[in-house]
């Protein structure tokens, strides 16, 4: 009976570790880190010259010719990791506004982000033309940021794709939410405790924590096998591969750290079995 009750605590605590795991990787997608990853795995020059056919693009190698710079030291800007950091700022702020309904106003970064290409490529820009440069760089990313975060549309497939980006939106707030992070530390915390108290007797809790640990290695292995799967057999995906980057990222190490300390729990618990004392505890 103890040993049925002890492989249902396990159970139970390997699904409260993938949900903890699934919380936290969901609601780590749109962090400082994770958007980097997402734009280190781009490629810059495609989005360069993309960038370009943009009238808003347009407008800026425009404005930059009449400066005296010329549109390869613009290329050759924007494919720096200044600017990489720049349009992660501006995507972890159109995030936060989106995520709590409000609005985004880049400013300082765009004057940091300029002043640091002016020297690194020395421009020479003088005063008033890197202030012209700010304003419309401002002007035009705040205003089309909250189009995008507050703008709506009466187009029926338009509304199925709000309905649908909405409900994203509302599983990562779950997920961000400290409240329930603290929960489910809490639910962990209770199962391991009642499995140290019910596997005392035969002195095995390191065995259950060991193939708890094998366990989801193994479960996020097998979801990083299935990402790649799909991808590999439809292009379609390439997109959602990208923004998955962090997440298969998180999945390896997950793996790796959860096999060795699954194999070095077990390995414990081997010894303890071979040399522990056999008198058993009255309870």
């Amino acid at each position: 009976m103890r040993s049925f009750i002890n492989y249902l605590l396990t159970i139970a605590l390997f699904i409260a570790v993938i949900v903890t795991i699934a919380v936290f990787t969901v609601g780590s997608l749109t962090s400082p880190s994770s958007t980097r990853k997402i734009l280190d795995s781009l490629d810059y020059e495609v989005i360069v010259n993309d960038f370009k056919d943009t009238d808003y693009g347009t407008e800026i190698y425009n404005y930059a010719d009449s400066y005296g710079v010329s549109e390869e030291q613009v290329d050759s800007i924007l494919q720096t990791e200044e600017a990489k950091d720049y349009v992660n700022e501006i995507l972890q702020q159109g995030i936060d506004s989106y995520l709590n309904d409000g609005s985004i106003e880049i400013n300082d970064e765009t004057r940091e982000f300029i002043d640091k290409a002016n020297e690194k490529y020395e421009l020479n820009l003088d005063d008033n033309e890197k202030s012209e440069l700010e304003t419309y760089a401002n002007d035009a990313i705040n205003n089309n940021l909250n189009i995008v975060i507050n703008g709506t549309s009466s187009d029926d497939s338009d509304e199925e794709v709000s309905s649908s980006g909405q409900f994203l939106v509302d599983i990562i707030k779950i997920c961000r939410d400290d409240s329930l992070h603290t929960t489910l530390y809490i639910v962990i915390g209770v199962i391991a405790l009642l499995l140290f108290i019910s596997s005392f007797k035969k002195k095995n809790f390191l065995e259950y924590i060991g193939i708890v640990s094998i366990t989801v290695s193994i479960s996020t292995l097998l979801f990083n096998g299935l990402v790649s799967l799909i991808s590999d057999r439809m292009s379609s995906v390439a997109n959602a591969t990208i923004i998955l980057k962090p997440v298969t990222d998180t999945f390896y190490m997950i793996t790796f750290i959860g096999i060795i300390l699954g194999i070095v729990l077990l390995v414990i618990q081997h010894f303890i079995n071979k040399r522990v004392n056999k008198e058993v505890v009255p309870f």
